[in-house]
């Protein structure tokens, strides 16, 4: 039930060289999951890093130092990094975002896979507890991962926060973790 609602982003951007006016194009991919469905519109969360856009780019290339500037942005749930099938893909409105914690949120106007496991609980793991995210790992393909929790409550800032120890690669960025209690219950971080 968990992973039908776990979804690989690509965030799509053209960046225009400010001195050719030759457009550039950068792909970066992450994980996404539906967390709610309301009024025919189904939300997203991720990393907000997953679907930035700098606002300029410098590349160093033959000709010397090129500045981009940013020019548009598309960012599509998809089957993986190699899919070529455009007419399956879904279009996803980044709708808020929060860098200080690195969230986001998305909007798509399709009815997705919402869990009901996917309500977030006040209750932290504990040291030792094994946990699990599932993710798009290299953006290839969909799989779950497991891990365990190092520290608990550990304070980042004005948050307190889970540390985890998991294999994660690029393309497992936005991707949920989970445990399950001592009576199965799932909770989500």
């Amino acid at each position: 039930d968990i992973a039908k609602g776990v979804h690989c982003i690509r965030n799509t951007v053209e960046y225009k060289n400010i001195q050719t006016g030759d457009i550039q194009v950068m792909r970066g991919y992450g994980t996404g999951f539906a967390m709610q469905y309301v009024d025919g519109r189904t939300y997203i969360v991720t990393n907000a890093h997953v679907v930035q856009a700098p606002s300029v780019v410098m590349a160093r290339t033959s000709d010397g130092i090129q500045l981009y500037k940013y020019h548009d942005q598309k960012v599509t749930l998809v089957d993986n990094k190699d899919d070529v099938n455009t007419l399956d893909d879904i279009d996803a409105i980044p709708v808020s975002s929060d860098e200080d914690k690195d969230l986001a949120l998305l909007e798509v106007h399709d009815k997705l896979h919402v869990s009901k496991a996917y309500s977030r609980s006040p209750v932290s793991s504990r040291v030792g507890d094994t946990v699990y995210i599932i993710g798009y790992p290299a953006a290839r393909f969909k799989a779950r991962t497991k891990g365990n929790t190092i520290m608990n409550r550990a304070i980042m800032g004005k948050d307190k926060v889970d540390i985890i120890d998991i294999t994660m690669t690029f393309g497992n960025s936005g991707s949920p973790y989970f445990l399950r209690d001592d009576r199965g219950r799932i909770f989500f971080g």
